[in-house]
């Protein structure tokens, strides 16, 4: 006759599972016993390690048939149970992702499919599900395709079969970063920050973004990403993120994962993503955290990795982003608990403290997901990921109005002026100097105005391209007056010298929209150069509405006429006209006075003269004459 299950031991419900035998009975028998008695449950996995040959699929077994009975509580237990046993198998896997989400934990479902290896059809599947109420496409189909013919350096990481079976450890961090970002760019403008291999770019672009541009500083990884990843809405070209030829508030996301310890100067990367994102735009960033990855080291000091520049801690790192950016999530990934650190052990062992003690809330993250920093307790991610979000601009109080054609500044004036623009850290701001309202000023930094300079309401400053030199890029030296809605927009160097009157509505620029790949919109293509240099000689008069922009040099003591478009050099003391611009009249120094002129023949003529009798010798004259 045979034994009724409940009269059964669990050691002997269990061994008849491990041999398949009345597996289902004996698995409600026990649910049912583990429903009744909390201490039932621990005394099955206690003979699960103990006696059972197949602990994985007994584990997983069990959990199946808890859910089918409605047995919730006893899942989650068995199933990490399994995960003890052999942290990758799929079948636990798959489980642990299919009840997460049904229990509305879909963030740490996908995490759960993303560990799983073998990346098979049914996985994908899976992970499409899974992702299908939070991005439009996951990485599932990134995986499979493969860049066998690229090695992988540890420098910029590839998917190939040699990165699946060596590192994947390295690749599970990148994508779950990526899958991160994902949540952040349907329909946006995305900047791919060091992109790499480009599967990132590919992700991004699955997700929905609108449009995708990844850059890199090199030229073969973008040659593979384009021939792998390019799409119609997927670019990639060259560029160096701390030396980006792209317009102000070109991106409403930029993504820059693992790249800033890779660059010489941290903060300037940062300074410049904030500079191409749109107002509200979104940083997505991530580093190493330097306690983990070099322990005893500076930040000044080499790291271990030979292709890191430096490496921040936690603290450092948000320190320098709340210089650019307000912090929305901070997010740590791959963490060591800190009883397990050398550091922690040496100093309760000096402190005459219990060195063995195990915090209650130690982590338990899960393979590589991101786990919310405001969630950990007593451990250190190796690696920090921040959602951030673009400052709002300052806004300057308004001044005092300038009364048009005032070129009397008071004490008062100039007082009220410059606590006005108090928060703008300009490389030179000159004494009796001032700006007056509605002023846009980009990259104050690298920009110095001279002693008695009036500039006007409504002008544009702006940095379009910052160099990061020790010197500045716009210089406006003393004593010059300019009307309203005055511009200068710089890739390298502007440079107004003294006394310059500059009348309403000028445009200088060294550089223009760069415009060679015609599938690209042209806000993305950057300038036309970052190397020109426009600069308009002392005493000259640039008439309302003209336009300066170039490689240009307009001389000492010009008149540029009303509506002129001036590319091309203009000799000193000339009048030009026109557009483009043409020199109509140059003062001779053989007659000492003004003459027309009408082609190049007639200016090289005068310029000619120019070196037999020279202007200084004439001007000497003058000035002797008047004494």
């Amino acid at each position: 006759m045979t034994e009724s299950v409940e009269n059964k031991s669990v050691i002997e419900l269990l061994m008849e599972i491990d041999n398949e035998l009345n597996v289902l009975e004996n698995s409600k028998e026990l649910l049912t016993r583990c429903q009744d008695n909390d201490n039932a449950l621990q005394e099955v996995l206690g003979v699960v390690d103990a006696r059972v040959t197949q602990k994985v699929a007994i584990c997983n077994l069990l959990a199946i048939t808890g859910y089918e009975n409605e047995c919730y509580d006893l899942i989650l237990p068995l199933l990490e149970k399994a995960l003890e046993y052999d942290s990758y198998n799929k079948d636990t896997l798959i489980n642990l992702s299919v009840v997460l989400a049904e229990f509305g934990e879909k963030e740490l479902a996908i995490s759960y499919a993303m560990n799983i290896k073998e990346k098979s059809q049914d996985v994908i599947d899976l992970i499409e599900r899974l992702t299908g109420n939070t991005v439009k496409s996951t990485s599932g189909d990134i995986l499979t395709i493969e860049q066998n013919d690229v090695a992988f350096t540890g420098e910029r990481l590839v998917i190939n079969k040699e990165v699946k079976d060596n590192y994947s450890n390295v690749l599970e961090e990148h994508i779950h970063r990526y899958l991160l970002a994902s949540k952040y760019v349907e329909d946006k403008m995305v900047l791919d920050a060091a992109c790499g291999a480009g599967y990132g770019s590919k992700m991004l672009q699955q997700a929905g973004a609108k449009f995708v541009l990844g850059v890199d500083i090199s030229e073969e990884s973008l040659q593979n990403a384009s021939k792998v990843y390019g799409a119609d809405n997927v670019d990639f070209v060259y560029g160096d993120v701390n030396r980006l030829a792209i317009e102000d508030d070109s991106f409403d996301v930029v993504v820059s994962f693992e790249t800033i310890e890779h660059l010489e100067s941290g903060a300037h990367w940062i300074r410049e993503s904030a500079r191409i994102l749109k107002d509200d735009g979104l940083f997505l960033v991530s580093t190493p955290n330097r306690l983990i990855t070099n322990p005893g080291t500076y930040y000044v000091e080499k790291p271990f990795n030979p292709h890191h520049k430096f490496e921040y801690s936690v603290t450092e790192f948000v320190g320098e982003l709340l210089k650019e950016y307000d912090i929305l999530e901070l997010f740590g990934q791959t963490f060591s608990n800190d009883n397990n650190t050398y550091y922690s052990q040496v100093m309760r062992q000096l402190r005459k403290m219990n060195a063995e003690f195990i915090p209650e809330h130690e982590i338990q993250a899960t393979g590589h997901e991101l786990v919310s920093l405001g969630d950990v307790k007593d451990a250190q991610p190796m690696y920090v990921v921040a959602v951030c979000r673009k400052k709002q601009k300052r806004i300057l109080p308004n001044v005092t109005e300038v009364q048009d054609g005032s070129s009397n500044l008071n004490n008062n004036s100039t007082a009220h002026n410059s606590r006005s623009i108090q928060n703008l850290n300009f490389y030179k701001f000159g004494i009796n100097s001032y700006i007056a309202d509605g002023y846009e000023i980009v990259g104050a930094e690298a920009i110095s105005i001279g002693d008695n300079v009036l500039i006007k309401k409504d002008c544009w400053l702006n940095i379009a391209v910052d160099q990061f030199k020790e010197e500045p890029q716009i210089i406006i030296e003393e004593g010059c007056q300019i009307g309203k809605n005055f511009t200068i927009s710089v890739a390298n160097k502007v440079v107004v010298e003294k006394h310059v009157i500059v009348g309403p509505n000028v445009y200088i620029a060294d550089c223009g929209h760069a415009y060679e790949n015609i599938s690209l919109p042209i806000i993305y293509q950057g300038v036309t150069s970052t190397k020109n240099e426009v600069s308009i000689g002392e005493g000259s008069w640039l008439g309302i509405n003209s336009v300066i922009v170039g490689n240009v040099r307009v001389g000492k003591g010009c008149v540029i006429a009303a509506n002129t478009f001036v590319n091309k050099d203009i000799p000193d003391y000339s009048v030009a006209v026109g557009n483009p611009a043409r020199v109509i009249k140059m003062f001779d120094s053989a007659s000492g006075d003004w003459v027309k002129v009408k082609n190049n023949e007639e200016i090289h003529e005068i310029l000619k003269r120019r070196k037999e009798i020279s202007l200084s010798s004439i001007m000497n004259t003058d000035i002797q004459q008047g004494e």
